[in-house]
């Protein structure tokens, strides 16, 4: 079968990951969607990319693209990942998928009803470790009571993982949160019946909220706790997967347990990161290619998004918060 044409929406750091991991399982990365005509056509001279514009709903009178990838900004995925389906298209959309619950909804109610693929981008999924571990309590041999998590940067200004400024503002809550929260449930395999969450108040530099606790209790009485910063000076990527006969940290890629040494990707060489997205990508342009689902929706998702918006309700309410 002949290689899907993609677009991707974006010219940061994400954006060309995915050209290159793309490229290298056989996708034709014909068009690239910038903020500005200037930046698209940039990024498009660096890549190697035949095509640039600003605007998506040009770029998709090509009929040769067949997917689009978005991994723009935060505040664009929603309408961006709409619009591309609107035009036809299968859509991967970088994680946060929406700003809002309601907004991932509609995605979901849009690409059911239409039949096109919607696919996100949590990542997380897709560690291969964690999805070992995933497989083995699918399988009743860990039985998970405790999951406390950590997921922290030093984001005071505009700068990225890679360090280049963005023109953008990240969203503690909604990209952290996400992952966070929806790797919890996954291992759990549960949903939430009780939320509680702190907020600190805007950061006068930023006017945005850098430090976030969460504490949930899931339906299997399981107690799960999450800290969000974008103060800390630790780029922090870590859980502790506290089970009734065995017991994991996962810290920066590596798998541990009462033991030691479970998996460390890092001593074949491996970057746990890239693992991850080039298996996630994969199974993006396999449900393509094979006109199926993927095995990881927008749909799938969704309960995590209801917490961070119920999350976010809170914030709004108790301090007058708003994005």
């Amino acid at each position: 079968m002949s290689s899907p044409g993609i677009c991707i929406v974006g010219c940061g750091a994400i954006a060309e990951i995915h050209v290159e991991i793309l490229r290298s399982l056989g996708a034709s990365v014909d068009h690239v969607v910038g903020r500005t005509e200037e930046s698209a056509a940039s990024f498009a001279k660096r890549l190697g990319i035949p095509a640039s514009s600003a605007n998506l709903e040009s770029a998709l009178d090509d009929l040769a693209i067949q997917a689009v990838v978005v991994a723009s900004p935060n505040r664009v995925h929603f309408q961006q990942a709409m619009t591309a389906m609107e035009q036809g298209r299968d859509v991967l959309v970088e994680i946060p998928v929406a700003l809002s619950y309601d907004e991932a909804e509609m995605l979901v109610d849009f690409a059911e009803r239409h039949g096109r693929l919607l696919m996100p981008a949590h990542s997380e999924r897709f560690i291969p470790n964690l999805v070992t571990l995933k497989r083995r309590i699918g399988r009743g041999e860990l039985e998970l009571v405790h999951i406390v998590g950590r997921e922290t940067a030093l984001r005071r200004q505009n700068v990225g993982w890679t360090g280049r400024e963005r023109s953008w503002t990240d969203d503690l809550l909604w990209h952290f949160g996400g992952h966070a929260v929806d790797l919890a449930l996954w291992l759990a395999d549960a949903q939430v019946v009780e939320l509680h969450a702190q907020a600190s108040q805007l950061d006068p530099e930023t006017n945005a909220v850098m430090d976030i606790d969460l504490m949930l209790k899931t339906d299997r009485e399981q107690l799960i706790a999450i800290n969000l910063s974008f103060n800390c000076h630790f780029d922090q990527h870590e859980y502790l997967l506290i089970g009734r006969d065995a017991s994991f940290k996962f810290a920066g890629g590596r798998l541990i347990d009462s033991f030691g040494m479970v998996d460390d990707p890092a001593e074949r060489g491996d970057d746990y990161y890239h693992l991850s997205w080039r298996a996630q990508d994969e199974e993006f342009l396999g449900a393509i290619h094979e006109r199926r689902q993927p095995s990881l929706s927008v749909r799938d998702v969704l309960p995590a998004m209801r917490v961070l918006q119920e999350v976010a309700n809170q914030f709004r309410v108790a301090e007058g918060v708003s994005r």
